[in-house]
């Protein structure tokens, strides 16, 4: 599981360096998809927490911006 999780984020961080028309001018195996994620504003976090004060003020609701991204996901087997 470690292994799998280590592959997809060394293929993630690259796939913000690679330009994006090379990307998409080879043709990429069935095991490797190229999804488009919107950007967007969403609420994160709860305001009817319990805890102690520290976790409630950290979790509090507040307002997260993304901006979109070309995400690079590929599934394989690893056999050991």
């Amino acid at each position: 599981m470690k292994t799998q999780l280590h592959v997809i984020l060394t293929l993630l961080i690259f796939s913000f360096f690679i330009p994006k028309s090379i990307l998409r001018a080879q043709t990429l195996p069935s095991s490797v998809v190229m999804k488009d994620i919107d950007g967007g504003t969403f609420t994160m976090g709860s305001n009817n927490l319990t805890g102690n004060p520290d976790q409630k003020e950290a979790a509090s609701e507040h307002e997260v911006t993304l901006t979109a991204i070309n995400l690079i996901l590929c599934s394989f087997q690893l056999v050991f």
